[in-house]
């Protein structure tokens, strides 16, 4: 097996599909989250602001588990 460095796998469309996929969807959760802090200085002078980071990531620590426990059942499924 050969190695042929990064550039091959950059010029790749199917990479480049992933790498702005992935690219786009943090951009997009991120301004999101920008934007509800903004909204969120207004009410009570900030209080809330600190927790607006563990309101966007709970979900992920949340159901991250139950989500691979989906994955493993469905493979095991399908076979």
């Amino acid at each position: 097996m050969s190695h042929s460095g990064f550039k091959d796998l950059l010029k790749s469309g199917g990479f480049q599909a992933f790498l702005w996929t992935q690219f786009l969807g943090a951009f997009n959760d991120n301004v999101y989250q920008t934007i509800v802090a903004l909204g969120a200085l207004q009410v009570k002078g900030g209080v809330y602001v600190p927790l607006i980071p563990a309101v966007f990531n709970l979900p992920f620590f949340l159901f991250s588990g139950y989500s691979g426990h989906c994955r493993t059942w469905s493979a095991s499924a399908a076979s």
